[in-house]
Parts: structure tokens; C-alpha cells; sequence
């Protein structure tokens, strides 16, 4: 599983960091270093910077991509600096690192106007400059997240586009939320040494998703692997169990066999459409389920799982037939 720190875990984390003994210094030259090396560039290439410390990270890139011959230049949204950002200016500057006051002629853009503590929407002059960035049809790279975009919701009222967003700690949920697959084609993460102090949140991927999947045993059946209840439908909702049935998805998890059971009256309507599960009427009254205890009792024997609720409606049976899976 990826470890997602949200924002203040992220600001905490990074400050237990440098009390721990890690100069602030240290971990931005890790950051510019790991964006240097996490990205095919194309340039030349401009770098755009907000005041703090993400603008920074802009600065140290701007200058390992100037010793390793590579073009480029930083457009600055602020005369402030950070303590440790305005070091790496004037290293930048002192290398020979240019400062226009455009990005126009660049093939890649990197955006380091804001981090991940950003919230609200942007104001002149980042507005513009978020804008323009858009709107340059360069390759873009944003450092740590796109700017404008929330780090916790992946929400923006107007953000940076990026081709590549390079994470700086850790992955935030504000890369995976919200607009977040809208706005960012692709994401990678660099880890710079800043343990999570607290709990991280999971990202859960394919291969923890193949973990409980056992191997199955030439000699097995279907009844090996257990049986499985879709239980739904009523006469102004048909289709619902009709698609939990057609997708498959209980037999794609590992299930054997899949029982859809519906009001007897959907039977022309819903039979048909069955690929590979077993058709199991319910009792109905006028296209509603109608509870009866014995009719549940047969359909669950045996099943370990169920799945209730797939545009059952709402009428007095339908919570009694609920009521009675929960206690039985």
C-alpha cells in the first residue's frame, strides 16, 4: 500500500524532521535534487516561484539543471524568501540562473508558486501566472502539488495542469481526490527522509488487492469457493440488480456461485439478462419485495456474503427482509 499523509501530518512530520536533526537546508536541497532527477526535461526550461519554501525547491533545481548545461531561467511571483530559499537563490543566480519575467519560449514549465498548505483561491498576480502556465503548451511539472489545488480534498477553484506533479514527503490526498485526475496526468513521489510522525492514511493498489486471492487447486468447484447473494430490484428499479448481476463482480472477487434473487414479478425482465448467476424469485406484492422468512432462509443457506439493496425501494418489506439478514 502507498502511505498518504495528510497536509498537517505532512507540515508536522517535516518539522519533527529538522527538531530531529535534519537542517531545513538539507531536506530542500534533497527535494530540488530528486525533481532534477525525476524528470525527462526538455528545454529550455523556465521555473516559476511563489515565497516559500516550494519555491525554494525551484531554486536548487534551477541550479543543478544550469551545471548540467541545461537552459533555464526562474520567473519570481514574490520578493520574499525563506531563510534557506533565499540561500539557494543566490546560489542559483551566483551559477549564472537567469530571472526573466516570462515563460514564454519554454519547453517545460515547473510550478513553484504554492505547496500543499495552500487553500482558497489564487489572487493576482499567482492567478495570472497559473493561467499563463495553462495556457503555454509547455511540458509542466509541478513541485509537490499543483498549485491552487487543495492537498487534503483535491479541490481548486483554479489550479496548475501539470503533465508530471513530483511529490515531495509523501503523497497527500489532495493527489488522489477531488479534481486530482483531472489536473495531474501523472505523479511520482520522492522520499527525502521525513518519516510520518503520525499515522499515515493507504492508498490501496492492484497487488494488495491480489493478496487474499489463494491459488485454486486443479481439484476444485464451484462450490469450493462459496456462494453469494445479490439480492434487489423492484418494479421501478429493475436495472440496478440487473447490472450488479451483469458485471460479474462477486464472481471476479472469488465467489463460486451467485444467487440474484428479486420480486418474482421481474422474472421476464431480469432472467434474461443473468450470464452467470442462478435466478432466484422473491414473493413479491405488485413488483415489491414481500417479506417471507422461510423464502430467505432458503435463499441464504449456505452463503457467507450477501449484497442487499440494489433498487429495492424503500417499502415496509424491504426493511423487514434487511432487518432479517442482519440478525440471521
Amino acid at each position: 500500500m502507498q502511505d498518504i499523509l495528510s497536509v498537517s501530518n505532512m507540515r508536522a512530520s517535516d518539522a519533527a524532521a529538522i527538531q530531529g536533526g535534519t537542517p531545513g537546508r538539507e531536506l530542500m536541497f534533497r527535494a530540488g535534487k530528486g525533481i532534477f532527477e525525476a524528470v525527462s526535461w526538455k528545454p529550455p526550461v523556465a521555473i516559476v516561484c511563489g515565497s516559500g519554501n516550494n519555491a525554494g525547491d525551484g531554486y536548487v533545481l534551477a541550479k543543478l539543471l544550469r551545471e548540467a548545461g541545461l537552459p533555464c531561467w526562474l520567473v519570481l511571483l514574490s520578493g520574499d524568501f525563506s531563510a534557506d530559499g533565499r540561500f539557494y537563490y543566490d546560489a542559483a543566480v551566483d551559477s549564472g540562473v537567469e530571472v526573466r519575467d516570462s515563460i514564454r519560449g519554454a519547453a517545460t514549465v515547473v510550478d513553484c508558486i504554492f505547496g500543499t498548505g495552500f487553500h482558497g483561491a489564487p489572487r493576482p498576480p499567482y492567478r495570472e501566472a497559473i493561467q499563463a502556465v495553462n495556457d503555454s503548451g509547455a511540458y509542466v511539472v509541478s513541485v509537490d502539488i499543483n498549485s491552487g489545488l487543495n492537498g487534503d480534498s483535491g479541490m481548486a477553484e483554479l489550479c496548475v495542469r501539470s503533465d508530471l506533479t513530483v511529490s515531495v514527503g509523501g503523497f497527500k490526498p489532495g493527489h488522489f481526490l477531488g479534481m486530482a485526475k483531472d489536473v495531474i496526468r501523472d505523479r511520482v513521489n520522492l522520499d527525502i527522509g521525513i518519516p510520518p510522525l503520525d499515522r499515515p492514511y493507504h492508498l490501496m493498489e492492484a497487488a494488495d488487492a491480489a493478496l487474499p486471492f489463494r491459488p485454486r487447486p486443479n481439484l476444485s468447484n464451484k462450490g469450493t469457493y462459496g456462494y453469494l447473494a445479490l439480492i434487489g430490484g423492484s418494479a421501478r428499479y429493475s436495472g440496478a440488480v440487473r447490472l450488479a448481476s451483469q458485471a460479474a463482480a462477486a464472481m471476479r472477487a472469488g465467489a463460486g456461485v451467485v444467487r440474484t434473487a428479486f420480486p418474482a414479478a421481474l422474472y421476464p425482465v431480469v432472467a434474461p439478462a443473468l450470464l452467470e448467476a442462478t435466478a432466484f424469485p422473491l414473493p413479491d406484492r405488485d413488483g415489491e419485495i414481500a417479506f417471507d422468512a422461510a423464502a430467505l432462509e432458503e435463499l441464504t443457506a449456505g452463503i457467507r456474503s450477501a449484497a442487499f439493496g440494489m433498487g429495492i425501494g424503500t417499502s415496509p418489506d424491504a426493511g423487514k427482509a434487511l432487518a432479517w439478514l442482519l440478525a440471521n
